[in-house]
């Protein structure tokens, strides 16, 4: 147990507080280590080894290093808990091994999976969009990638409400563009909803 005295000094400086905080240090047995006890470290008075029952803890031991191995618990919550005799440091650098062989091959298994590339675009679109979208197409396929193309109706940004613009009026009309927005489609664009409306000019028939 450890205790430490701080002086805390207000603004005002017109009175000093001391505090007293107290630490208290675990023990050395709640602590838990990132492997399993070996050896000494095992507190327990009797063990029951994989193919014995209720042996004691020296005389495990004294087993464990005849053969030269570790004694390792592998159960610590049974009671007795159970163990083990084996070659600890052998066992861990096989499973390390067997390990960094599964993210190996976890990593070659994404890296052989083909790459997908997605292409946007809208109705409206320019000739030259075209062309260079073609063109990116053709280096796709040489590559053998992965291709996704998206065809969106309506205009994907907002627009100001200063500005009119017929975006809807090439590709959709009246009664869709109510059905689709709601029965206050009128001829202004509506930056809260996000979407732009059809003007006077877009008939009932395409």
């Amino acid at each position: 147990m450890e205790l430490m005295l701080v002086a805390v000094v207000p603004k005002k400086r017109s009175f000093v507080t001391t505090l007293l905080i107290v630490k208290t240090s675990k023990k050395e047995e709640d602590v838990e280590s990132d492997g399993p006890r070996l050896n000494d470290k095992i507190t327990s008075e009797t063990v029951r080894l994989v193919s014995e029952e209720g042996n004691l803890i020296c005389s495990s031991l004294r087993r464990a290093k005849e053969l030269k191995h570790d004694l390792v618990e592998v159960q610590r919550d049974a009671k007795p808990p159970v163990c083990k005799i084996v070659d600890y440091a052998h066992d861990k650098y096989k499973n390390d091994q067997v390990g960094k062989e599964r993210a190996k091959a976890k990593r070659a298994e994404v890296s052989i999976r083909p790459e997908v590339k997605e292409i946007h675009f809208t109705p409206k679109i320019m000739r030259k969009s075209v062309q260079l979208l073609s063109t990116f197409l053709i280096v796709f396929i040489i590559l053998s990638l992965g291709m996704m193309a998206d065809a969106k109706k309506q205009c994907p940004y907002k627009i100001p409400i200063s500005k009119k613009l017929s975006y809807c009026a090439a590709t959709l009309c009246l009664a869709d563009c109510k059905k689709q927005h709601g029965a206050d489609a009128s001829g202004s664009c509506s930056e809260e909803k996000g979407f732009c409306n059809c003007v006077a000019n877009c008939k009932g028939s395409r």
